[in-house]
């Protein structure tokens, strides 16, 4: 077997263990899990969480992000790294907002759920407006690039100095 092919095979093998060991979706079944596994938050911890998602959402770029109609999920992915740790190693964070539920913390081989109905609406128009502005400050980056980088800025200056005559 060649190299380039059991290298292949070992990161897969090594992707897909990391997968099962950290589970990015955890579904509520129930009410009476609900009960069972969510703790209340503390108005203290309310004001915290929220400043900790505000503040993770401008990190856009480096998260992997899931939205849907009944949960968002903003979690590292397994090749970046973003939060760094004394070791060296990978740390891995998700955090899934449950509408209408709450949330799951997860950093390393910690995790906690508390229970908070109103964090999903309040937060997915507060990771709209970050997205938003993410959007508009890459496209004009991206914008300059391509034109620097293609000399296509020279000919669009040309072209906007003839149309001022």
């Amino acid at each position: 077997m060649k190299k380039k092919n059991l290298y292949k095979l070992i990161k897969k093998a090594i992707s897909e263990a990391n997968n099962e060991r950290y589970p990015k979706d955890i579904t509520v079944t129930s009410e009476r899990m609900n009960d069972s596994l969510f703790s209340e938050l503390t108005e203290e911890s309310k004001v915290k969480i929220r400043n900790l998602i505000t503040r993770i959402s401008h990190y856009r770029d480096e998260l992997e992000y899931t939205i849907d109609q009944s949960s968002i999920s903003i979690s590292t992915s397994y090749e970046k790294k973003i939060i760094s740790s004394n070791n060296g190693s990978t740390n891995y964070f998700n955090i899934q907002i449950m509408k209408g539920v709450g949330f799951i913390l997860s950093f390393n081989d910690k995790r906690i759920m508390m229970r908070d109905i109103t964090l999903y609406d309040e937060m997915k128009e507060e990771i709209k407006k970050i997205s938003d502005g993410i959007n508009q400050d890459n496209f004009i980056q991206l914008y300059n690039a391509v034109m620097k980088e293609s000399g296509l800025n020279r000919e669009s200056n040309l072209d906007e100095l003839l149309t001022r005559l």
